[in-house]
């Protein structure tokens, strides 16, 4: 049942929640490593970099890239353990939604492709036009 969802908008604030089915198997690599735990470890380690930065760092002589977004005010990525497990995304932002979404797809585009190359049917942001990367945006967004 394909639906188009809206922005949950108000006033200001706007929030967009997706989830994406995590591959199955393993990665073709030189290690046997799943897409899931590919996935988990990559997550370790954004949340191990940002917190020692934010620790750390009374000085910040570079920006991380989620702070170079201005409007966004939140985000989380969590692994739901249910089957098939899922990756869910929650951002609050202080834009509509389209507006976001064209500040989001080329700066974080290569991040959020790092993330999300572990997710069944993900578009690349960085190998794929805006309509595109939104298209699965709006498909995967709950």
């Amino acid at each position: 049942m394909n639906r188009l969802v809206s922005s949950k908008h108000l006033e200001a604030v706007s929030d967009l929640t997706l989830s994406a089915p995590i591959r199955q198997g393993f990665v073709p690599a030189f290690e046997s490593v799943t897409y899931e735990t590919r996935l988990q470890l990559l997550l370790k380690a954004l949340f191990k970099i940002r917190a020692t930065a934010r620790e750390h760092s009374k000085i910040k002589p570079f920006v991380d890239t989620a702070e170079r977004i201005q409007s966004l005010l939140d985000f989380r990525l969590v692994v739901i353990d249910s089957e098939p497990k899922h990756l869910l995304l929650s951002a609050t932002f202080d834009r509509p939604f389209e507006p976001y979404m064209r500040l989001i797809w080329d700066p974080l585009g290569p991040l959020l492709d790092v993330i999300f190359c572990n997710c069944e049917g993900y578009v690349t942001a960085t190998g794929h036009s805006f309509e595109d990367y939104l298209a699965w945006v709006r498909k995967s967004q709950l």
